[in-house]
């Protein structure tokens, strides 16, 4: 391990070891994302706004 003047410099390296796993979140979701819109596939309902649920009918 590389000894650092700065000890936020330590702390910093630390989280970034912890990150790395979160990089293939990205990946994954971009396949399932395509995966759905090839197959027409919607990945959920479309949120109704309060002011469209006040319209009647």
């Amino acid at each position: 391990m590389v000894v650092s003047s700065y000890y936020d410099l330590d702390q910093l390296r630390a989280a970034m070891q912890d990150v790395e796993g979160v990089y293939m979140i990205t990946p994954a979701l971009d396949i399932i994302r395509t995966d759905a819109w090839l197959t027409g596939t919607p990945l959920a309902s479309t949120r109704t706004s309060r002011f469209s649920r006040l319209s009647p009918g």
